[in-house]
């Protein structure tokens, strides 16, 4: 073959032409039948040798690739198949061994031609394997539009998928909420209808404590009521594990100093490390060692009238969920502790001097096992 180092593009009518066929071929016997195809008006027709095959399908790429058995590499047409899957292969040869034309179709072949074929019959060969082929490359087209439309689909239910459970958490976490904001006011308003029906001061505190500790599990208490703005005193200890003896030094130094400022709070106070404490306060306040504290400060028109420290250890830490129950009852211990004040017209805050009696006598109230 002449055209060995180059491929080859006939002359006639391929600036016009549609459709393009490329012959791999190492002889030259049959170039008058490819140019008689390449002078039919719709087909071009580039010829190049086996060596050249991959490189010129490669720039080229043709409509259709028209393999010679007279090739000196087997394995062109498998190579060219695996670099333009796209394109139809056709074989065109002398032979008539069926098992020799199943293996070039198993290869990749989309038709083979036996020679010898007339120019017309090669060229409605050549157009069917391009009609052929280009319904495969529509199909692959829709193939790929289609996976696309289910590429963005997907990504839109994952997206409406994030969204609604986005929503349902967002649903779970305002029904739970709506549900403890429920379960507080049904709780103030057991507390208020208890502590409203006392008008002894140890009977609010009393009643106060226990309902405290019922929702609080066993916990040590201790309630300060304030004789002025900044003079509290012991009103009541409740003992869970820590005996009044142990506690007093701590109760006393919660009285002279600490009362004074929770007071002038408007909160909830929750103490998670008391090193600062056992800093401040000396040996003697060893024995808050490894607890938490919560104090509740309750008010009543701006000022406070008493001051409750519920105090354990951290291994049974207070709850969230405890806290605001708490914090819901405050205000109303204040409340009932200020129409007290009123009902014995005090003009000022005169408490019992004692406080309610400890539980030192074993008795615990029935919160937790005395010490």
């Amino acid at each position: 073959m002449n055209q060995n180092d180059h491929p080859a593009e006939h002359e006639g009518n391929r600036s016009e032409a549609p459709y393009s066929v490329l012959v791999v071929t190492d002889s030259d016997h049959d170039l008058e039948l490819y140019d008689r195809v390449n002078d039919e008006a719709d087909i071009k027709v580039t010829i190049c040798d086996s060596r050249t095959a991959r490189l010129t399908l490669a720039t080229s790429g043709p409509d259709v690739a028209l393999f010679c058995t007279d090739c000196e590499e087997s394995d062109v047409l498998e190579a060219s198949r695996r670099l333009r899957p796209e394109t139809p292969m056709m074989v065109i040869g002398e032979s008539s061994d069926v098992d020799r034309v199943v293996d070039y179709i198993r290869t990749g072949a989309c038709d083979f031609i036996q020679k010898p074929c007339s120019p017309g019959s090669l060229v409605d060969r050549i157009r069917a394997a391009i009609s052929c082929g280009q319904r495969d490359r529509d199909r692959v087209l829709r193939l790929e539009r289609l996976k696309g439309i289910c590429r963005r689909l997907s990504r839109s239910k994952q997206e409406i998928s994030s969204r609604l459970d986005a929503l349902q958490q967002n649903l779970e976490s305002d029904r739970e909420q709506s549900d403890r904001q429920m379960d507080e006011v049904a709780c103030a308003s057991e507390f208020r209808a208890l502590v409203s029906q006392e008008l002894g001061v140890e009977d609010v505190l009393r009643t106060a404590l226990e309902f405290v500790l019922a929702k609080s599990e066993p916990t040590n208490v201790a309630a300060f009521l304030a004789n002025t703005n900044t003079d509290f005193s012991l009103g009541a200890y409740v003992n869970y594990d820590c005996p009044r003896e142990q506690a007093n030094p701590v109760l006393d130094k919660f009285a002279s100093s600490v009362c004074e400022h929770v007071a002038e709070q408007d909160e909830l106070i929750r103490f998670e490390d008391v090193d600062q404490f056992i800093d401040t306060f000396g040996e003697d306040a060893e024995v808050l060692r490894g607890t938490e504290i919560v104090a509740m400060p309750c008010s009543h028109e701006g000022e406070c009238m008493a001051v409750l420290f519920l105090f354990r250890q951290t291994s049974n830490p207070f709850t969230d969920e405890l806290a605001g129950t708490l914090d819901s009852l405050r205000e109303i211990l204040g409340q009932q502790l200020a129409t007290i004040v009123r009902v014995h017209h005090r003009m000022e805050a005169a408490w019992p001097p004692d406080p309610v009696e400890d539980v030192d006598d074993g008795s615990d109230w029935g919160f937790g096992e005395a010490a």
